[in-house]
């Protein structure tokens, strides 16, 4: 299975990063954002496809 890179095209929208600073220090990053894609596959058979996602993640207990 092989991903035609110059045929896939993904476009990001809704990018938030949210940082919570305690003394000058960053202790924890909030982010979430969504994309729409279009994905060209070879397998044998070549498969268009689009769709949509969201992610959100979050890093905490950040030390120095």
């Amino acid at each position: 299975v092989k991903v035609d890179d110059s045929k896939s095209v993904a476009n990001y929208k809704n990018i938030i990063f949210v940082a919570t600073i305690v003394d000058g220090k960053l202790t924890a990053l909030d982010y979430s954002y969504s994309f729409d894609a279009t994905l060209k596959i070879k397998a044998g058979l070549t498969i268009t496809g689009t769709g949509e996602a969201s992610i959100t993640g979050k890093y905490t207990n950040i030390t120095y």
